[in-house]
């Protein structure tokens, strides 16, 4: 995978020389080299929904059920930057500059009206501002995983939608704000 966050809903990312394992319990995060494995981040109250590597391997971003992104030293477990993303995260991935974070909701802001809306966060890592991005007529789940793609989009995952049966891809294409399936 070598610094590339995969689309599927894992519990472990494996990169040459470390992995980011999220524990079945959800409340903390590891990072681990080939010689010895650490806890990363610990989370006494809420719950960790992903966690995702700058390319370099220097930073792990952990994202929340509380509505915050955290960025640690993968060496050192030291917080670099938290910041107020939305509500309850979930799927997240980093630009391969490593300039900009991409989050994704967990439910639509009112998943019981006919076409809620579904949010997905773009974090700008240098200044700490969070632009919004908002679906609509996408059900009633919020998107689960997000990924860069290498022309600058942003591909979404979902859940079933209401049991039917498995639900498409939804790119998201940033210069525009329009999502499509």
């Amino acid at each position: 995978l070598d610094g590339v966050d995969t689309l599927l809903n894992i519990e472990t990312l494996k990169f040459n020389d470390k992995s980011v394992t999220l524990t079945p319990s959800a409340t903390t995060v590891t990072v681990d080299d080939l010689l010895k494995p650490k806890v990363l981040a610990s989370s006494p109250t809420g719950e960790l929904r992903d966690a995702v590597l700058s390319s370099d391997g220097r930073t792990a971003y952990v994202s929340s059920d509380d509505g915050y992104v955290t960025a640690y030293g993968s060496l050192t477990g030291e917080v670099l930057g938290r910041w107020k993303v939305g509500v309850s995260l979930t799927g997240m991935d980093v630009s391969a500059d490593g300039r900009f974070l991409v989050v994704s909701e967990y439910e639509a802001d009112n998943p019981y009206v006919l076409n809620p809306q579904i949010r997905v966060h773009l974090l700008d890592l240098a200044t700490g501002s969070v632009k919004d991005y908002v679906a609509s007529g996408f059900g009633s789940d919020g998107f689960h995983d997000a990924a860069f793609t290498s022309d600058g989009k942003v591909v979404l995952t979902q859940a079933f939608l209401n049991g039917s049966g498995a639900q498409p891809l939804t790119t998201l294409d940033l210069a525009t704000g329009v999502f499509t399936m």
